[in-house]
């Protein structure tokens, strides 16, 4: 009996140093591979501040995505989402994106409750969506504008048609009064040729009366 006893201890105590040395080999092996995670993401960091100093913003983005992926959801994915953000809001960048920034942003704010960054990210998040809602006024003003600015042109083309017409109109009329004063000039000319033939009429008639009084 005490035999069967402490032969049943020992596999016990065979089991549980068992179990024992394989959660101890899990748990050190996460811890391997937590560390080499972390090794790679400050690699990426550093990189990625590299790249933003040279102004080459999609090599830094590429580097700030890789530690994003090792740490979705626990730091420092936070502090990589928050630098993607701001990659995409940089003056420098040409591939400038307020939407892409604010989603980062937005991002931070609800995958990462805990964050140091949360209040901050808040911040340039409705920075950002202040930026957006200028920038589509600019776009429906600068839409109007130029709705305005065809529509006069469209009506000075319209005057400027008119216009000419009215000048050739007047060039016609000036044309006519030429015309009717040439006319005019005529009908003087031989109204004043009329007189003259009347005159002369009227004096033969006197001669032939004088000489009919005489006989």
């Amino acid at each position: 009996m005490g035999e069967k006893q402490a032969r049943k201890r020992k596999y016990l105590f065979f089991y549980c140093t068992c179990f024992l040395t394989i959660l101890l080999l899990g748990i050190g092996c996460a811890a391997t591979l937590n560390f080499q995670k972390r090794q790679q993401s400050e690699k990426s960091f550093k990189k990625g501040e590299k790249f933003i100093i040279k102004g080459r913003y999609k090599e830094a983005l590429i580097e700030y995505e890789k530690v994003l992926r090792l740490f979705p959801k626990v730091s420092p994915g936070d502090n990589a989402l928050f630098h993607i953000g701001l990659i995409w809001l940089h003056p420098g960048n040409p591939q400038r994106d307020y939407d892409k920034s604010l989603i980062s942003f937005q991002s931070v704010i609800h995958n990462f409750p805990q964050t140091r960054l949360r209040e901050t990210a808040k911040v340039l998040s409705y920075t950002v969506t202040e930026l957006i809602r200028s920038k589509n006024d600019i776009k429906k003003l600068k839409k109007s504008a130029d709705s305005l600015q065809n529509r006069l042109r469209k009506k000075n083309e319209e005057q400027t048609k008119t216009l000419k017409k009215q000048i050739e109109e007047l060039k016609e009329l000036k044309k006519r009064i030429g015309e009717l004063k040439k006319q005019t000039g005529e009908l003087k000319k031989q109204l004043r040729e009329l007189k003259e033939i009347d005159i002369v009429i009227e004096e033969k008639k006197r001669d032939r009366d004088r000489k009919r009084d005489r006989e």
